[in-house]
């Protein structure tokens, strides 16, 4: 009903909200009128499901207002007892989406004038909030399910936050499976969290890949604005033999120059803070020919073996930049090459293509 009252108007309930069924409980105040002056009881309960999404959550708060200064002090928790969510199926080695306000969420027309009057004074200043918020999130024990075809059977997660002055708190996935290109892994651990003062967010993981020989541990550090990879092995491993058995599945000193080449850019890439956790993965699944890093674009590429004469060669700086190219062997000395490159501008999400086909002859000596 309440999805049908507000359909096309301004605050239309979005998908995948809109396909919940059930009960939404908001209950002001007490029933025996037993409660202090000034002072307001809370209840919201929400029990709502559909295919692929269940929001099951209590929450209670008490509202107390301050006459001198006027200011409203809401003091609350909300437990969450069971949360599936199904996640879009975004492409995972590409730069992360951009998070966008819904056109549909617009101003009041008291907000509008408000701001454009604001503006026209050229006034800066940020006023005082008129309220004083504490609030805690829980959840029960592997309480919120996150569901993704590479997730299994899903990514389990608990929350222990705190939302006020000084937010502070964790956010923990419990140890899943990744199924991605051929190749599982095992998610070990993965926390987010943030200090109380500390106004920035840290994370660290540990996720494992099975190979022949070895198990291969990846460690993600954040000790500064970019997360920093550190690889590991059970046997123990030097660097560059981790690195090439993940590629090659076999040490450094099984492999040709141009794979002893493709581990030192690993290394590199790895170095320079240019490989995340899913491109890991990525190298460890797929019949990689040669890698390539350059630390002044910071762009980094994978040339991959696809039949007989055709090559294709991907790269990215995952952050802005990204490039496909292929490569057909013509005869003895010719080679068809085609290149797409994109470039997309992270403020205003817009992208700029470039494409290029060159027929190249080359000879070796």
């Amino acid at each position: 009903t309440l999805v049908q009252s507000l359909h096309k108007t301004n605050f239309a309930v979005p998908a995948p909200f809109s396909s919940l069924k059930g009960n939404i409980l908001l209950e002001v105040g007490n029933e025996n009128g037993e409660f202090k002056s000034d002072t307001l009881p809370v209840k919201f309960i929400t029990s709502l499901d559909s295919k692929e999404q269940t929001i099951k959550t209590a929450s209670k708060a008490t509202i107390t207002l301050a006459p001198k200064p006027k200011k409203l002090k809401i003091v609350g928790e909300s437990k969450v007892e069971e949360v599936r969510f199904t996640m879009p199926d975004i492409k995972v080695l590409e730069p992360a989406p951009l998070v966008k306000n819904d056109p549909r969420l617009v101003k009041t027309q008291a907000q509008t004038k408000a701001i454009k009057k604001q503006e026209a004074a050229g006034e800066e200043k940020e006023s005082e909030s008129s309220i004083d918020l504490e609030w805690k999130v829980t959840t029960n024990p592997s309480g919120i399910k996150i569901y993704h075809p590479v997730l299994k059977p899903y990514a389990p997660l608990e929350v222990n936050w705190t939302i006020g002055e000084e937010a502070h708190g964790s956010i923990s996935l419990n140890p899943f499976d990744i199924e991605y290109l051929n190749r599982t892994a095992r998610v070990d651990k993965m926390r987010f969290y943030q200090n109380v003062g500390d106004p920035k967010f840290h994370y660290e993981g540990k996720l494992s890949v099975q190979k022949t020989e070895y198990t291969i541990f990846v460690e993600i550090i954040q000790d500064g604005d970019k997360p920093r990879v550190v690889l590991t092995s059970d046997p123990p491993l030097e660097d560059s033999d981790i690195v090439s058995v993940l590629l090659f599945n076999q040490t450094t000193a099984q492999l040709d120059s141009d794979q002893t080449n493709s581990v030192a850019s690993t290394q590199s890439a790895v170095a320079n803070r240019a490989l995340g956790l899913f491109s890991v993965l990525a190298l460890s699944s797929t019949p990689v020919e040669a890698v390539n890093f350059n630390p002044t674009t910071g762009v980094y590429s994978a040339r991959v073996k696809l039949a007989n004469g055709l090559t294709a060669t991907v790269g990215t700086d995952w952050d802005k930049t990204q490039e496909v190219a292929l490569r057909k062997r013509l005869g003895k000395n010719f080679v068809l090459s085609a290149i797409l490159e994109t470039d997309i501008d992270p403020i205003t999400n817009s992208s700029t293509e470039t494409r290029e086909t060159l027929i190249e002859w080359f000879q070796r000596f």
